[in-house]
């Protein structure tokens, strides 16, 4: 980093940060996906739909949508580094189609000799009513 980054400040380099919108259409809201370990059923609980990939891609562009529009006003939090890079956690809050909120926890990481942050994994986390009346 160019810069002396303090836990806290943005994530660095922000404005480049690289979003795969797999991570959430093949990953964490898609419940065909076991190691996923049941991420989307959050992600039912705020409004989105899962069960069709043209509905976990309408949810993905509407959730990275606002993850860019919030994260260059969100403090990050650097974990301990890997051996492939610099690692970070945002968590950013965000609205979904039924109009209630959860908290999306992401992971970036910002390879080795690069200086831009991807995105790596996330998962949301909503209160545990919400996430229980969606599963009966």
């Amino acid at each position: 980093m160019e810069r002396e980054w303090e836990n806290g400040q943005t994530l660095p380099n922000v404005q480049e940060a690289e979003i795969d919108a797999r991570k959430f259409e093949q990953y964490s809201l898609n419940p065909e996906n076991f190691s996923n370990q049941g991420k989307w059923m959050a992600f039912v609980a705020i409004g989105y739909d899962v069960d069709s990939p043209q509905g976990r891609q309408v949810a993905a562009e509407d959730i990275i949508e606002q993850l860019r529009a919030k994260l260059p006003n969100l403090p990050a939090t650097q974990e301990e580094p890997s051996i492939y890079g610099l690692r970070f956690e945002v968590q950013v809050t965000i609205r979904g189609f039924n109009g209630q909120e959860g908290n999306l926890i992401t992971k970036w990481q910002i390879d080795r000799g690069k200086t831009r942050p991807r995105l790596i994994s996330n998962w949301l986390k909503v209160p545990q009513s919400r996430e229980r009346k969606n599963e009966s």
